[in-house]
């Protein structure tokens, strides 16, 4: 048990580390909660900072997400240690201890959990975010849109499949999409007002 508590507090820790935060501070000297879209996650690094600060940050928050479920395995094997590192490691990622709870939307971070985690499905996301950014060329749609395929994915790989899935996997799918999904609400607004600013390539 005294292993599985460290474990989960470790990787809300290392979820709670904001590399945007940090790229603000240090390249620009500012608070990225206080321009743009006022958080903290890749796609604010860039629009504010550029395409290398933007693409380090996604690098280094998709990075956390695994190594948090990586020391979670080392700490407490397969399965319950896993997972709930995986939810705390996103969760700190979103609501970072560090800054006052405010901080990126999860996509990236839960990207590295699921990679770790449960790969084939979060490949499917993936390409579901792919496919609706190309078409689009809005990054939050693809977001939203690839929250919502990642628990049909498990549930095909589980039922359809019919390969082995936990019932706490499923659960944390579910809830992770949930949680990403309402840290995108101020982006569904924009979408359907037609206000959401589309993907522009950084000269």
């Amino acid at each position: 048990m005294g292993k599985l508590i460290l474990a989960v507090v470790a990787a809300y820790l290392i979820g709670s580390i904001s590399f945007g935060y940090l790229a603000g501070r240090i390249l620009r000297g500012i608070d990225l909660r206080e321009h743009g879209s006022r958080n903290l996650g890749a796609t604010n690094v860039r629009r504010i900072l550029g395409n290398g600060p933007g693409i380090a940050v996604l690098a280094l928050d998709i990075g956390k997400g695994t190594l948090a479920v990586t020391l979670a395995h080392w700490l407490g094997g397969e399965g319950l240690a896993e997972i709930l590192a995986g939810a705390a490691v996103i969760s700190g990622h979103i609501f970072t201890v560090f800054h006052g709870f405010r901080g990126g939307k999860g996509i990236a971070t839960g990207l590295g959990v699921f990679l770790y985690l449960t790969p084939i499905p979060i490949l499917i996301s993936f390409g579901v975010w792919l496919a609706a950014f190309l078409w689009t060329k809005y990054i939050s749609l693809g977001s939203i849109l690839a929250a919502a395929a990642l628990p049909a994915a498990i549930l095909s790989q589980k039922y359809v499949f019919h390969q082995e899935v936990s019932g706490l996997m499923i659960g944390l799918v579910f809830l992770i999409s949930g949680l990403v999904i309402i840290k995108h609400r101020a982006n569904i607004h924009r979408l359907i007002a037609g206000t959401e600013p589309k993907f522009q390539k950084q000269t």
